[in-house]
């Protein structure tokens, strides 16, 4: 009988090289069917930014009322700079 000494270093190459593309190919839709799996559950999942839940303030301090009133409004006149001639104000109302 011949002695045989088989590495299993050897052995693992041999089979990486004679199975690599399986290999490759069972990764790649493994690695697919993840990426559909957790998609489909983002989308599935309910939408947290419901707006009845939405607490808001319905109230103004009276710091923020006081520059709201500091504002100019359009029927106020304020003299701007004249345009030349032939230009209009595209700001204007």
């Amino acid at each position: 009988m011949k002695n045989i000494s088989i590495n299993p270093i050897k052995t693992m190459v041999n089979i990486l090289k004679r199975y690599n593309f399986i290999i490759f190919f069972t990764i790649l839709a493994s690695i697919l069917i993840v990426t559909v799996i957790m998609l489909t559950n983002i989308f599935t999942q309910p939408n947290d930014t419901d707006p009845d839940s939405i607490n808001r303030s319905q109230t103004f301090d009276q710091i923020t009322i006081d520059k709201l009133n500091k504002f100019e409004n359009s029927a106020n006149n304020i003299n701007y700079k004249s345009l030349p001639a032939g230009r209009i104000n595209p700001f204007s109302e």
